[in-house]
């Protein structure tokens, strides 16, 4: 049972990763954040986990557009997006898991 519900969870992250990464771009976008750095943006899956992703050579800049400089205010996009759909994201890995409880009749 425990491989099942890991085994949805995982197919729920993945398909969640998929539909966040141009929700992720757009607000950079809408956060004026440079379209080098937006295109590199993405919402990736691992072991059922969501986490954002970019090239590593983009850090330094993408941490002086999230938390500011010493001449330039914060403009955090990053941090926005992970409070923004951090409860629709373990909503959806809880339906995941519900889902495969139900279809073994757990619930019948």
């Amino acid at each position: 049972m425990k491989s099942s519900i890991e085994a949805a969870a995982k197919d729920a992250a993945i398909k969640s990763a998929d539909r966040l990464t141009p929700v992720l771009r757009n607000m950079a976008i809408a956060a004026d954040w440079p379209s080098d750095i937006t295109l590199n943006l993405t919402v990736k899956a691992k072991d059922g986990s969501l986490y954002i992703d970019y090239p590593e050579e983009l850090e330094d800049r993408i941490n002086d557009l999230e938390y500011g400089q010493r001449d330039q205010a914060p403009n955090p996009v990053l941090r926005s997006f992970s409070t923004r759909f951090a409860s629709h994201l373990e909503e959806v890995m809880s339906n995941a898991s519900v889902d495969v409880l139900t279809d073994m009749g757990v619930f019948n």
